[in-house]
């Protein structure tokens, strides 16, 4: 399976926040289907899982703004007869600015996508803007992408300037998070609730999108290489 590095970074961002909005609810969420390739959203279409054909980049999922969730239980991942669980994750999700396909004429309850990016529920606007979801992602080199370590753990790249760093998004905690806000709080970003205790939240969040303003990078709460560039220069 994908993992969410692969999204649109809007919606990597929102993942994690749902996926702490579920935690908090009561909710146990796991992230399945992200990123399709036209050949297996064809597939998926040919089994009559899906109307979307791969070949006409008809699927939310070939462009990074859709993803798929089940409930994170053994034996019961997709619970038939559970309404309060589909229905309860999707409205946490419509306020992060989602469109659940529990609402869709044909429901799909475990279908998310970016409301913003496909109106209607449709990829014809990214297409008509970019033709392909590939053009379409090569536009994403604007914004921090977050992405896991280069040995696929968790521990932060540390170093000083120029050194590799993790990229950091609402959620992480560690060393490199305080640092960051150490960094943020110097910058003159005022953090006055929580200050840098290495634990990525909404103030946290909200505090990087002010630096990224600031600088005039692209606003998307995520702290990736072009931002970490800027904080260690500030």
């Amino acid at each position: 399976m994908r993992g969410t590095n692969l999204l649109h970074p809007r919606l990597q961002a929102i993942a994690a926040e749902l996926l702490e909005k579920c935690k908090t609810a009561g909710y146990a969420v796991a992230i399945t289907s992200t990123l399709r390739t036209a050949a297996e959203q064809d597939e998926l279409y040919k089994a009559g899982k899906s109307k979307a054909k791969g070949t006409d980049y008809q699927s939310g999922h070939q462009w990074g703004v859709a993803m798929d969730f089940c409930q994170n239980v053994k034996g019961a991942n997709y619970p038939a007869n559970s309404r309060p669980f589909w229905a309860g994750v999707g409205r946490l999700a419509e306020t992060l600015g989602l469109r659940w396909g529990g609402t869709f004429k044909s429901p799909d309850r475990p279908h998310l996508e970016i409301a913003g990016l496909m109106p209607n529920g449709s990829t014809a606007a990214l297409k008509r803007q970019y033709g392909t979801p590939e053009k379409f992602m090569a536009t994403w080199g604007g914004a921090d992408v977050p992405s896991p370590p280069p040995d696929g753990g968790t521990s932060p790249g540390g170093g000083g300037k120029g050194a590799a760093r993790r990229t950091l998004s609402k959620g992480a905690s560690g060393a490199d998070v305080k640092e960051m806000q150490t960094l943020l709080i110097k910058a003159g970003i005022a953090m006055p609730k929580y200050g840098a205790d290495g634990a990525f939240g909404t103030e946290t969040l909200n505090a990087v999108k002010m630096f990224q303003t600031l600088k005039k990078l692209a606003v998307d709460g995520v702290c990736g290489p072009k931002t970490w560039e800027q904080l260690t220069v500030s």
